[in-house]
Formats: structure tokens, C-alpha cells, sequence
């Protein structure tokens, strides 16, 4: 039973996606240091458990979030991130590491695992291709789209920069005024 407000703090970090190490060095721990307060403290154990699965949460639903919102989301480094923290299947970031972070083995990777959770992510509007998969499947699709949105940013920063010249344009010329030997400063008091 979790009792401690030190474990609140935990799970509250895992929830904001924290992992193992970055909670450890958030409470002045070592991750061999965190290793053996859970073996000698079940109420610690279990908040550091239920940090961990509140990460993996976190984690799994920025892909959602990001897709709620309209925003371009990079699969494949949301995907890296996860492998990286989590294991090869999303399993447990603890899953053939020591305490160092390194795989304790080349096999480590791909162990059998758990399905924990199955996502039916929505399609982009395309529909789907004949094989069933989306077209953003596709990697000329995905390259197509990539080059569209890449020319689209193009041609908005070209205005962008096209309105900041003018601006610097019309700096300078006030700047040149000031300097003039007939510039007059108009702030001067008048009303004496």
C-alpha cells in the first residue's frame, strides 16, 4: 500500500513520462541505490511499479494526443524512444538491462512478450491502400508527403523573410535620417 508522500512524487513523475533513472536522480538516488529500497520496501516497490506503467502510458499516448491534434508526429523516433526505453516489444524498460542501462545481452531484445495493448489507429483520409494498410504505409507516399509539407514551409518563410526585408529596408533609411546632417529631433520641448 503506497503511504508515503515520497511515493505520490513518484508516480507523479512517472506520469509525466520520467523514467526509472530520471526519477532516481530526482530523489538524490542511484539506480542501484533505488534497486535495493524496493527489495526492502513494498510500498516503494509498488510506486516505483505504478511509475513505470504510468510512463509507458504517457509514452503511448503522445502518438494519440499528437494525432488529436492535428500536429505532424515522427513515428519512427516516437517508436525509437519507446524501443529505447521500454525494450524491443514496449515491455519494461528493466527487460535484459542492468543497472547501468546496457543490455545484459544481444538476445535481450527479443524475448517473447505481452501484448499489453492493441492501438486502432484511425487511417489519414486516404482510405486504405488494396492491401488494407494506410498509404502513409508507403514510403514514396510518406517521401510525397514530407516533400509537400517541406515546399509548403518553403514558400511561407520566403514571405516571412520577404516582409523582414522590407522592414530592414525601411530601418535603414530611418537610420540614414537620423544621421543626416538635417535630421531634427521632433521630441524636443516646444512648449517652453
Amino acid at each position: 500500500m503506497i503511504t508515503e508522500s515520497l511515493d505520490t512524487d513518484i508516480i507523479a513523475l512517472g506520469r509525466a513520462g520520467h523514467a526509472r533513472g530520471e526519477i532516481a536522480a530526482a530523489m538524490g538516488m542511484t539506480l542501484a541505490q533505488v534497486a535495493e529500497r524496493e527489495a526492502g520496501d513494498a510500498g516503494f516497490a509498488e510506486a516505483m511499479a505504478l511509475a513505470e506503467e504510468a510512463a509507458r502510458a504517457w509514452w503511448a499516448g503522445l502518438q494519440r494526443e499528437a494525432m488529436t491534434a492535428g500536429a505532424r508526429f515522427g513515428l519512427g523516433a516516437w517508436r525509437e524512444a519507446v524501443r529505447w526505453r521500454f525494450g524491443a516489444a514496449g515491455g519494461g524498460a528493466a527487460r535484459g538491462a542492468t543497472a547501468g542501462g546496457a543490455a545484459a545481452g544481444a538476445d535481450a531484445a527479443e524475448e517473447p512478450f505481452d501484448i499489453l495493448a492493441e492501438f486502432d489507429l484511425p487511417d489519414d483520409g486516404l482510405g486504405p491502400r488494396a492491401d488494407g494498410l494506410s498509404r502513409r504505409d508507403d514510403p514514396d507516399a510518406c517521401k510525397a508527403a514530407d516533400l509537400a509539407a517541406a515546399q509548403k514551409d518553403i514558400v511561407r518563410l520566403t514571405r516571412q523573410i520577404a516582409d523582414l526585408n522590407e522592414e530592414l529596408h525601411d530601418a535603414r533609411i530611418h537610420k540614414e535620417n537620423i544621421e543626416s546632417d538635417d535630421y531634427r529631433d521632433d521630441y524636443d520641448d516646444d512648449d517652453d
